[in-house]
């Protein structure tokens, strides 16, 4: 099971192109992602794991899922959720937010770095990659009972935005870390 996370999260630190661009390739499975969502505020495209359905917004505590979920920024700094996915059955969840924040996107990433120090509950990876057109900064968070995906970037819109996958490791096996692998690869900005 480590294997496939180490492997999954490797790709991230990956050259793909002999220019040096860091432009990352994706093995994207179409059978395990629905079709494209389009999230107008943050400007971009993304594919969900297929079967992780799209949850109301309104039956949601946010003020929960701020403190869980946030970079742990100023009081200014907020995270706004876009949509969440669940797949029911085994507790995965995928958060698309838009972190509406008054510092740049390199501030937010040096916040979040040093409160990983604080969170000795969790191994901790970092990684960066450009996918689409993108420059996105990865953290792989894991401990006995999750394994957590956060990827952070900035659209072409200049709009901050974060996407938390989220698995019990209990049910993280291959076919979900290429469902999610899939997921990330379908990224693309609406410009």
């Amino acid at each position: 099971m480590f294997t496939i996370l180490l492997i999954l999260f490797t790709f991230c630190n990956r050259n793909e192109n002999k220019n040096n661009s860091n432009e990352l390739f994706f093995a994207i499975d179409t059978t395990l992602i629905s079709s494209p969502l389009t999230f107008n505020d943050i400007g971009i495209k993304i594919s969900v794991p297929k079967k992780w359905d799209r949850l109301d917004l309104k039956k949601i505590e946010f003020h929960s899922i701020n403190r869980i979920f946030s970079t742990n920024t100023s009081s200014q700094d907020t995270l706004r959720v876009l949509g969440i996915f669940a797949d029911t059955l085994y507790k995965c969840y995928l958060f698309v937010s838009e972190v509406i924040a008054s510092k740049e996107l390199s501030y937010l990433l040096n916040l979040f770095d040093s409160s990983l120090t604080n969170m000795n509950k969790f191994k901790n990876l970092k990684g960066e990659f450009q996918k689409n057109g993108f420059l996105i900064t990865q953290y792989l968070l894991q401990n006995q009972e999750l394994v957590i995906f956060r990827l952070l970037s900035k659209s072409q819109n200049n709009r901050i935005f974060q996407l938390d996958y989220i698995i019990p490791r209990m049910f993280y096996d291959e076919k979900v870390a290429r469902a999610v692998e899939s997921s990330i690869g379908s990224l693309v900005s609406l410009k």
